[in-house]
């Protein structure tokens, strides 16, 4: 019926000294903005070393980048939700053997161009003080919309809110109000119209 892998000890914790002070890698996934997990890559190679590796989850697709450019919908939330781990390490990372003023941002393919959009931003001021894109960057040309306003309105014409003919705030309101199925479905459509595979506002 199933097999048991490792015993009924499950939940075995790393031994951690917390007066360590590890350098800390906090890697983010790629996944084109669109998919991929933290748990997404075997990190044994990395951990055959004495660092701390954090590998935060974040919003992807419409609900972490999607920018309609208003209060309720600023875009970049994914990227704000990497800001946020960045600064829970700075709070915590000392219990887990990890040192706060030795934190390097690293990160694959979207996950590279995440790290150094972070990196570069007056937001992780104090909060890493490395950075190490891999296969990726702020500079690659699917890191980001030029038209961000163009596919707001797309998605929200194909989630049936509306275009560019309906005021803001009312297409705001309308997808708040959208089971988060049709959104993404929504989106989906719109990526395949573009023939695109990234998801960039």
């Amino acid at each position: 019926m199933y097999r048991l892998l490792k015993g009924e000890s499950c939940s075995v914790l790393a031994q951690v000294d917390s007066a360590a002070k590890l350098p800390v890698l906090v890697f983010v996934h790629g996944g084109s903005f669109l998919t991929g997990s933290a748990g997404e890559k075997n990190p044994q190679a990395l951990l055959d070393h004495d660092m701390v590796l954090v590998s935060p989850q974040y919003r992807l697709g419409p609900l972490g980048f999607l920018n309609l450019q208003t209060d309720g919908i600023p875009g970049n939330a994914g990227l704000l939700d990497l800001v946020e781990a960045l600064r829970w390490v700075r709070d915590n990372i000392e219990h887990f053997g990890g040192d706060p003023a030795r934190v390097t941002l690293g990160g694959h393919s979207a996950g590279a161009a995440a790290a150094s959009l972070l990196y570069l931003s007056p937001l992780t001021k104090g909060l890493i003080q490395a950075a190490m894109p891999m296969s990726g960057s702020a500079l690659s040309f699917w890191a980001y919309d030029r038209a961000p306003e163009q596919a707001g309105a797309a998605i929200t014409r194909a989630a049936l809110c509306g275009g560019d003919e309906v005021p803001l705030e009312q297409r705001v309101q309308c997808l708040k109000k959208l089971p988060v199925k049709r959104i993404i479905t929504s989106f989906l459509f719109y990526i395949v119209s573009r023939n695109s595979r990234v998801a960039t506002f």
